[in-house]
């Protein structure tokens, strides 16, 4: 199975190699509180898996770009794909990031 994310810019890459999966919230808040992601599982001190962007409250949706590297280090997923994660990928799972 193939999904489209979106990972770290070239100021911000995101991390590679193996990591294991080390916590979990319903929410992530950026560092200015001006965005909000859904289903935010880490991967790796503060590189997380997450959806896409949406604004301050959560309501709507301000980044959907998917397959672009425009994060801050972050791997962005469609809010099914990251929903799933969420649920479904356990606290101590590896998980192999390139």
């Amino acid at each position: 199975m193939d999904i489209e994310v979106t990972d770290g810019k070239a100021s911000t890459p995101t991390v590679k190699g193996n990591f294991t999966i080390s916590g979990r919230s319903p929410w992530l808040t950026s560092y200015n509180g001006k965005v909000k992601a859904k289903y935010k599982v880490r991967f790796f001190g503060n590189y997380y898996l997450h959806s896409i962007l949406f604004d301050s409250k959560g309501k709507n949706i301000v980044d959907s770009r998917l397959g672009q590297s425009l994060s801050h280090g972050c791997v962005r997923l469609s809010v099914d794909d990251a929903k799933w994660v969420y649920d479904n990928i356990k606290d101590h799972t590896g998980v192999y990031v390139n």
